[in-house]
Formats: C-alpha cells, structure tokens, sequence
C-alpha cells in the first residue's frame, strides 16, 4: 500500500500555505474549507497588514480574519483570502498511542517544504486544555499550524502547535482535530454558515461539510438553502445535449421532476452543478435572478436523513405559507409530520422554486431480494412530497433528482409530468480520467476498450492495477479472460466485466483480507466494525473465521482499511455516530458467492444477535436499535432457510399488534414479512401450514392496508378467502378464516364497497358463531353492523351493534381487534345522539390510550373531533387533532392522514373559515383519490361541495354534489365511485350530496329540479332516522309553495 499513501503526502502538501510574516519570519496555514485556513493564533498577528500567503507558488490576496482564540488554549486562528480552488485536509478526531504520523509544514530552515514523521505517545493535559503528545522528528519554528496526518486512519488528526526541541528530534505537541473543528463549527456559525465535520467519510467527500459557495458566506442567503456540496464541475466534458434537456425542463410548463439516472461517477451531479453555474444562480446572493424565486440543495450522500431533509425544508419554505393543518403541531422535529407541512408551504407558495436532491439513490431500495423492488422510495414521506410534486399539488415547485436506480414509484404513475433521463456510461474522456485520478498510466483507451466505461468497474479495476501493478494500465491482461456469450444484454456483458474485476481481487488479495471482506458480505445493511470484532476476532472463533480469528483488533480494522482504500468496503457513519461497514451490492453478491458453506456463519451471526437482544441491558425491542436488531436476526435465519421459525420470531416479539396498533411502523412491517415470504405469494412458504399462511397474509394486507395500498390489501385477503373456503380442518384454521374475511370487510369499507364487505362480514359472522368463539363473535359482528348502518339499514345495524355491546361483557377487553365504539358512536351522532356519542368516544378513548393502543386512540379522537365539531366546541376539538396529527405523523398512517383533513374541514366550516376548509378538503381528496379510500372520498366530496355552497360558488357545488352522486372522480386511479353506484350504495352520503344538489339549484332558480331533488332527500333522510330530514321537509314546502305561486 505504499504508493497510496505516498499519494496521500502528496494530497497534504496541496492542502498547506506558506504565511509569511512581516518580521520575515514564516508560518503553516492549513486549509481547511474553500477559501479558508486554520493555523495557530500565536504564529499571526491581530493585524493582518504586511502579511503574505502562498498556495503552491501561487500568491493570494484579500486575506480576512475571520475568527481568533489566542494562546493559552486553544490558540487558533481562522482566515479568509479569495482563492477558491484548491484542496483541503480532512479531519478525525481518533488517535491511538502508537499511531504513526506524518506531517508537512514551511519552516525557518526550509521555507519551500519540509516533512516530519513521528509516533503518537499520548495527551498532555494542562488547565486550559489537552494537547497530542508525538515523538520523533526535528518541530522547527513555522511548522506551527502543520496538519498531522495519521496513518492509520488516513486522516489530520491535529494541528501541530510546538516544539519539544528545535534542535533534535524530541517532536512536539498538537492541537487535537476535534478541538479544530469544534472551534471552526463555532467561528463559521457566526458570520451564517452551518458546516458539519461529522458527515465527511474520507478525502474525496471532505468537501461536502462546506456548502456550494461560500464566497460571500458573510451575509445569509435569504433564497438559497444548500446542504451539502454540489461537487465543483472544472472537468466537465461534453453532455451538451443534457445541459439542453436541463433548460427546457426548467423552462417548459408540465414535466415536474426531471431524474437523472446514472451509474456512479457517471456525471450525473456535475451536470446538475453546471446547469446552476450556467444560470448564475449560485453567485446570486442577496436577492434571486429573475426566473427563480427559491432554491434548495439536498445531498442524501453528506446527510443520508429524510427526516433531517424534510425538517429543514419545511423550515426554509415555510415563510411562503399560510397556516395549514399541520401547522398546528409546533415541534420541528415531526419526521414524517413536516412532509405534510412542506407540501402545504409549497402548494400555497406563489413563486418558482427547485429543489436539488442529489444522491437519492441512499433513500432507494438497491433490490434485496424479499424487500421492495429496486428504485422503490423506502421512506413513505420522501415518497408522497415526490408524488405530491409530480401530481402538482405544491404550486410551481420543479426538483431534479440525482440517483443510479430508476425512480419506480414515479415512472409507474400513468401521467407526463414525471422525466427519466438515463446517463449512462461515463463519456470516453471521464472514463480515461477516472482511471488516471486513481493511479492508472499507459494505455487506458485499451483499458475501456476491454472493460467498457462502467464507473464501478473501472474504480475497481484502476485500484487494482495501482495497488498490486503500478498502475501499469497493460498489466490488465492478467484479468480472467470474459467468456462471450451469444445474445447477452449490456447490463449481463457489464456484469461479467465486473466480475472479472472481482475474481482478480479474489486471487490477490492476502487471505485474512479476502476472508475479512467475506465475512463483510455476509450482512446486507451496514455493520459496526466492533460487532465483527466480536463475532470473528479470538482464537475460540478460529474454526468460524479460520486465520482471521488470529488477528488483533487493530491488524483487523488495518484490515479494512485496506479494502477501503480499494473501495471493497465502505466506512459509513451509523446511529449514535459510530463507524459502519458496508459494500456496494454488486461486490457484496459476488464474494458472497466465493463463501462456500455458510449455514454456521449465519448461525453464529444469528446467535450473537439473540445474546443482544435477550441480554438485560439491551435495546428496548420498542425503540429504533432493538427492532433493527430484531430485523436483522429474522434475516439470517430467512438465510439459514428457517422461513417459518423466522415468521415465528417475527410474531413473538414484533407481530402487528406491536408494529401495527402499538408503534405505527407499517414500513417495517411489510418489509419484514417480504423478507420472510416475498410476498403472500411466495413459493418458499408452501410447506406452512395453513394457519401459518393466513396469519402471514392477514399482517401483510393490514400493513399495506395502514399504508395505503388499499386494492392490493383487497387482493391478498380475496386471495386468502378463497384459498380457505374448503372445509376447514381445525378450529384455529376457521378462526384465522373468519379474521381473514373480517379484515377483508374492514378494508372494502375502506373503499366504498360496501354491498360485497357486507357479504364478507356476514360470512365472518357465521363462521365465529359456528366456532362459539366471544372474541371473534364479537369483532365480526362490529364489521357486519358498520357495512349495514353506511348503507342505510339504521335499524338492523342498531340491533348487530347492541347485541356486539352485550357480547362485550364476555370478551378480555385488550383482546379485541376492533373498537365498537369507533363505529357505534358514529351511527349516534349520525342519528343525532350526539352527547351520547361524546361520552362513548371520550370514555373509550382513556382506555385505549392505558392500553398504548395508539391507532385506536386516533381512530376514536378523529370521530370525536367531527362530534365536538357539530357542537361548538372547536377548542376541545383542535386540542384532539393535534393528538391525531401527531399519530399520523409518526407512524404514517395513510388512512388517518386523510381523516384528519375531513375532521379539520369540519373544524374550519363550524368556525366559519372557508378557505381554510376548502384547502383542507382538497388536500384529503387527493389523497384519497392516490390511495383509494373511497368513503373519505365521497364524505370530503360532500364538504366540499357545502364549502362552495357557503362561498356562493353554487355552480360547483352543484358539480361536486354530482360527483358525489354519480360522477365518481372520472379518470381517477385507482377509481372513485359516486354514492349510488351498485357496488358502493353509501346512503348518507347519497342523502348530503342530494340535499347539496337541492339547495346548489335553488340558489341557481331552478326551483323545479331542486324540489324533485330534495324530495329524494327527504326520503332518505327518513329511511336513516336521520333528524335532519323534518328541516328538510320545511325546506321542501317553502319551495314547492314558491314554485307554485311562480307558475
């Protein structure tokens, strides 16, 4: 590894200045940002007069003070001078005695350069703080502000500050990394610029801790948000045609989200930089040019967070909207809350704005087998602002995305407003400089030649040559020769490249190196160094891990290193900011491959995790860490071919009680059990039993049910029905039937088809009867009543829902899957029992919450809400929004997203706010319409039609009457039904959109339609016990008396 590091001295001479002071005497300044360096404050003075800096041989000017804390600690110094281009060092903080060092400084003897190499002994502690300790090495004066690179972790680890003797090699003392860049984080937050030292991962990202521009950092930008760097683009060649492309997407009226998609180093983010450059919109600082209003640079590979990304986003845009439902809960830090809340901002913001997300491929599914498909949006909110954006629900706002995976969720949607454009291979030109920034010389046209111009590819194989051949580019004839294949794709020929690559560094790679990266392979999400430590490292472990075993840890993570300098592995920064290892998925699968036998590595794997998770101190299975340790260990036991003891772990200590009604995690839910059995269809699980494999699908259709995907739901249930409506073979198998058919009549609900989930609650019912089962007698009875009072049969319904209350009596109460009250309730204060509805909701409401239930806490407060709305009571309703919106925020539950739109419209009308109400019912209908959600549909339908109706906008309520009527939402998908379509037959809402139709023609003098229709009206009001129905009819004698009278 010798020239890499040797390439590595020579990256941290580039990233030093010579100061030179007015006395003539000479200073090292370290660069450490664009335009900015860091030295020791006792080396410059206050004033900054008469003093000259030099980077290479090139004199800069301007020079700035930015910040200074002198001696006795911690003795710094931050300047600013104009020169942008240029390197700069990157830090971290761990040091170890022992470590060796080097370091590269100007001095009084030898001011063009001088070296010094050394070993870290330790700290020396003072009062005022704690220095490095090294020894070895002449510290001669102007060596002060030096950077110290470490060896072993190919990092600066410190600034060098004094001498232990100027005339020997006693070396000296530094100024730890940590302490440099906690006063840099400092400095720089005063004159407005964030930078973050804690997400840089080696030298080539170091740039991305420092904003795009930061030339006139001094003023905060009041339209640009930039988080994370757009890497400068000096070498970009070529993509005309794309820079074109960008223009026109940026100018043009329908395309909303423009993806570049491309493999790495593909060019793909320094298109998007030249386009901006092309703009000039990065040197705009004060106010924006003329064609843009706002600007925001995501970068997922500096902050690989959605919800870090949505919580500033919707703080940046903000100022643009008016308050919007989600307003209403005052904490930044929601998660998925502030996708709602930046869509809001966006939807009601009157300018132009762009949003860059560069690296989104770190929020894609890379394609694991048994998750979601690859390029699919693993994150639910990040997934609906995407959706939101290219269906033109947030106003003028257009993103371009970066990413190597296609955009699935987008590209699957049957609309225009979403482009694709594939960047291939990297152009001839990159690709020849790839293969020379990593070492390559000689004849690397005949490299590409051979090996195509994949980006992965050619890293790989320039890494190769320069670690094992020099770089000699004609050494590349030792690789496997590739065995053509007749009629293979590009992507097989590009593959089997690859793997010539990767078959080399099988053979020359030392053998603790290959079984290191092995044993990597073996985990499919990024894992701590110290966890393979432990499972791998000790001589008991050596029939596990064979020569691996007898490494210390510190030979082990030297290890690493050397296969992260290759870019086998890659050092990524997990929870609580420890170090994780984790491999590009093309590398992971083929030395997967090369294990052999693997059966006792997942075994021990799995072993090690069940001593963490069973152990006394461990993660609560409840938080984030335990139920990703609990995920990673039904994995390896999918993986040692245990399907169903990995369902079994699954139903023991997650199950949907737990991820479902107690923690909202529907995400990991349906990934979970895709991992298990790829679906409800996989053929891996035809050994189950049946029982098993309706339990299996029951979980997976409620996750998907929660989450939205309403018409697939209905499919696995449908399915699961009539796989079991043979004669059942046991009593569990005919309860798990019946909860199949249960849950199918809860989702058809869901839906708006009510007719047929009144057959399937009715054949649920009969099958608990037959069973004599309380619990499930009593569930199916509440799914049968609630088909029958939406349909309008009040005094059959009345009757299920009193015999379900006295089958109560007999039931554990936290056994129950199914809130009587929710739908009960609902019935009364149709039926204008409204106080009698209040008491059930509020009473049930405390007992779920002591039961930590919490989907039933906001199913029964999204009910209450509308009731003290029909009340007054606005206050008391607001403060229980509030608890739903936060449900709904932090579990994304897609059904009670969309019923707090309807309950705050329904809050908004009583409080007299028709704009308010009116962008509430917009925002529910388009989410019911995306997710299906038919009867919220036709009840959001029906508000707003009175919401038009209070505006005096009479023609389109009339209109949207209709559509709740018979209309449906035309070209919708999945597709929307008005209220008297057969296979909907909602009757209450038939009744409002007739008496909305009624009153919108009146108001329009067409009294003889709007008598015919509010006849109709009364009748039904009459056949739902409904007490509006006698102000109906006094309505209907006015009318027809004026009618009357006017013929």
């Amino acid at each position: 590894m010798v020239a890499l590091e040797t390439s590595l001295w020579q990256r941290l001479e580039r990233c030093t200045a010579t100061i030179g002071l007015p006395n003539g005497g000479i200073a090292t300044g370290t660069l450490i940002g664009p335009g900015l360096l860091v030295t020791c404050a006792h080396a410059i003075p206050q004033d900054l007069s008469g003093i000259t800096l030099r980077l290479a041989d090139e004199k800069v000017s301007d020079l700035e003070l930015i910040g200074r804390k002198p001696a006795p600690y911690p003795d710094l110094a931050i300047l600013r001078f104009s020169h942008l281009e240029h390197s700069w060092v990157f830090f971290q903080g761990d040091v170890h005695p022992g470590d060796r060092i080097f370091c590269f400084g100007y001095t009084d003897k030898m001011s063009a350069g001088d070296s010094v190499t050394g070993e870290v002994e330790g700290w020396s502690k003072t009062e005022a703080g704690e220095l490095l300790k090294f020894k070895g090495g002449q510290v001669r004066p102007g060596l002060s502000g030096a950077p110290l690179l470490n060896y072993r972790t190919d990092a600066v680890c410190g600034i060098v500050r004094t001498s232990r003797d100027r005339s020997s090699d006693l070396g000296g003392r530094a100024i730890p990394a940590d302490i440099v860049t906690g006063f840099v984080t400092e400095q720089m937050a005063k004159v407005g610029v964030v930078v973050d030292f804690s997400v840089k991962k080696d030298w080539n990202t170091a740039k991305r801790c420092w904003s795009v521009d930061l030339r006139s950092f001094s003023k905060k930008n009041p339209w640009q948000c930039l988080r994370g760097a757009l890497e400068l683009a000096e070498h970009f060649k070529g993509r005309k045609k794309e820079l074109v492309e960008l223009g026109d997407f940026w100018e043009g009226e329908q395309v909303r989200v423009l993806a570049l998609v491309g493999i790495g180093g593909a060019g793909k983010t320094a298109l998007v930089r030249r386009f901006l450059d092309s703009k000039n919109w990065l040197d705009q600082v004060d106010f924006p040019p003329p064609d843009i209003d706002s600007l925001f640079i995501w970068s997922f590979y500096d902050y690989p967070s959605t919800s870090d990304f949505l919580a500033e986003a919707y703080e940046f845009f903000r100022n643009n909207s008016s308050n919007g439902i989600f307003d209403s809960i005052s904490e930044r830090n929601l998660g998925a809350g502030n996708a709602y809340r930046l869509i809001e901002s966006l939807r009601q913001s009157p300018g132009r704005n762009l949003l860059v997300l560069d690296g989104l491929e770190k929020m894609q599914s890379p394609g694991i087998p048994g998750e979601s498909a690859r390029g699919a949006l693993e994150d639910p909110p990040l997934r609906h602002l995407m959706m939101s954006v290219v269906d033109g629900q947030c106003g003028s706002t257009k993103i371009i995305v970066t990413t190597r995976f296609p955009l699935t969720d987008l590209s699957a949607r049957p609309n225009h407003n979403f482009w694709e454009q594939p960047l291939n291979e990297l152009d001839r030109e990159s690709a020849m400089a790839l293969l020379r920034s990593v070492g390559v010389h000689g004849s690397t046209a005949s490299i590409i030649r051979e090996f195509g111009r994949h980006a992965l590819t050619l890293d790989l194989l320039g890494r190769f040559l320069h670690t094992y051949f020099e770089g000699d580019a004609q050494r590349a004839v030792v690789l496997p020769a590739l065995n053509s294949v007749k009629g293979e794709t590009g992507i097989e020929k590009q593959s089997a490249r690859l793997s010539r690559v990767l078959s080399a560094y099988q053979k020359y790679l030392s053998e603790t190196e290959l079984l290191t990266l092995q044993k990597v392979s073996l985990f499919r999400r990024p894992i701590e160094s110290q966890f393979l430590a432990d499972l791998f490292l000790g001589s008991a472990q050596e029939d596990l891990a064979g020569k691996l075993a007898s490494l210390r840890l510190f030979e082990f993570e030297a290890e690493l290193r050397i296969l992260a300098n290759l870019r086998l592995v890659i050092f990524e920064q997990g929870q609580n900011r420890t170090r994780t290892i984790n491999c590009h998925p093309a590398v992971r699968d083929y030395f997967y491959g090369t294990i052999g036998e693997t059966e006792k590595l997942h075994l021990a794997i799995r072993e090690r995790i069940v001593s963490l998770v069973d152990a006394p101190k461990s993660v609560s299975h409840s938080e984030g860490g335990g139920m990703d340790l609990l995920e990673e260990l039904i994995y390896h036991t999918v993986m040692l071919e245990k399907r169903e003891e990995a369902f079994q772990i699954y139903r023991e200590r997650l199950g949907y009680l737990k991820l479902g009604w107690e923690k909202g995690d529907h995400v990991r839910g349906v990934a979970v059990l895709r991992m298990i059995g790829e679906g409800p269809k996989g053929s891996e699980r035809s050994s189950w039993s049946e029982e098993q494999a309706l339990r299996f699908g029951i979980d997976y259709s409620l996750y998907l049910k929660n989450l939205g995907a309403l018409d697939e739901s209905i499919q696995v249930l449908s399915s699961l029905s009539r796989g079991s409506s043979s004669q059942c073979s046991s009593r569990e198998k005919s309860l798990e039937e019946a909860l199949v058919k249960q849950n199918l009549s809860a989702v058809l609900v869901l839906r708006g088809w009510l007719p047929i989930a009144e057959n399937s609650a009715r054949d649920a019912l009969k099958v608990a009867t037959a069973m004599k089962d309380a619990r499930m007698i009593r569930d199916c009875r509440v799914r049968f009543a609630t088909a029958l009072a939406m349909q309008g049969n009040v005094l059959e319904a009345e009757k299920e829902f009193c015999a379900a209350l006295r089958e109560s009596a007999l039931v554990d109460e936290k056994s129950a899957r199914d809130v009587l009250a929710v739908r009960y309730a609902w019935l009364m204060y149709r039926i204008g029992k409204i106080s009698e509805a209040e008491k059930i909701l509020t009473m049930e409401r405390e007992r779920y919450r002591g039961f930590q239930f919490g989907i039933i806490v906001a199913r029964l407060e999204v009910v209450l809400v509308e009731v003290l709305a029909r009340q007054g009571k606005l206050a008391e309703g607001k403060f229980l929004l509030e608890g739903v919106l936060r449900w709904t925020v932090e579990s994304y539950d897609e059904e009670m997203a969309v019923a707090a739109q309807l309950a705050g419209c329904h809050l908004a009308i009583a409080e007299g706010d028709m704009v308010k109400a009116k962008e509430m019912a917009d925002e529910g209908l388009y989410r019911a319409e995306k997710f299906g959600y038919g009867t919220y549909w036709l009840d959001l339908t029906v508000l707003l039609s009175r919401v038009y109706l209070s505006m005096g906008d009479y023609h389109r309520a009339h209109l949207r009457a209709e559509n709740a009527l018979v209309n449906g939402a035309g070209n919708a998908l999945p597709i929307m039904l008005g209220s008297v379509h057969e296979k909907v037959g909602y009757l209450w809402a038939e009744a409002d959109a007739r008496e909305l139709c009624a009153n919108a023609l009146a108001k329009q003098q067409d009294l003889e339609n709007a008598v015919a229709e509010m006849q109709k009206t009364v009748a039904l009001r009459d056949q739902l016990k409904d007490p509006r129905s006698r102000d109906c009819r006094t309505i209907l004698q006015k009318w027809k008396a004026l009618h009357s009278s006017a013929a």
